[in-house]
């Protein structure tokens, strides 16, 4: 079991709002690093931002074919990838959208991730418990 405390954000409209949170440590093809991903059960697949990718060893490659997601933000380009990941003490290879984007967030989305957990947002308390199954 391993615990995230959500993180407070300033909202112009709402004041302080709360979200949750979670340290992933992501490998690349060439370098890795730790980052924070917004936990989103209403996510498909993890996503990265554009720059993160670079930065994990990531190449476009030519002629690739490259999908397009929908959000709020609106539409944007993505490829996949694999990368492997180390959350709550847990080593998995899984797949990622690469976003064409360095304004895209960091979300940990439901494909390869959440049916290795059972996960509980715990708003109450401010916090993300992850249990492995």
């Amino acid at each position: 079991m391993t615990e995230y405390p959500w993180h407070a954000f300033p909202s112009a409209h709402f004041g302080t709002i709360y979200r949750p949170i979670a340290l992933v440590h992501l490998i690349g093809p060439r370098k890795q690093g730790v980052f924070e991903f917004l936990i989103d059960s209403g996510a498909d697949i993890t996503s990265i931002p554009f720059d993160a990718g670079r930065y994990l060893g990531f190449r476009l490659k030519p002629n690739e074919l490259v999908y397009s997601m929908g959000g709020i933000g609106g539409n944007i380009g993505y490829v996949i990838r694999n990368a492997e990941i180390i959350l709550a003490r847990r080593h998995s290879e899984i797949r990622v959208a690469w976003t064409l984007s360095a304004k895209t967030p960091y979300i940990l989305g439901q494909l390869d991730v959440f049916e290795q957990f059972r996960i509980e947002l715990n708003r109450k308390d401010l916090k993300t418990v992850f249990t492995p199954c």
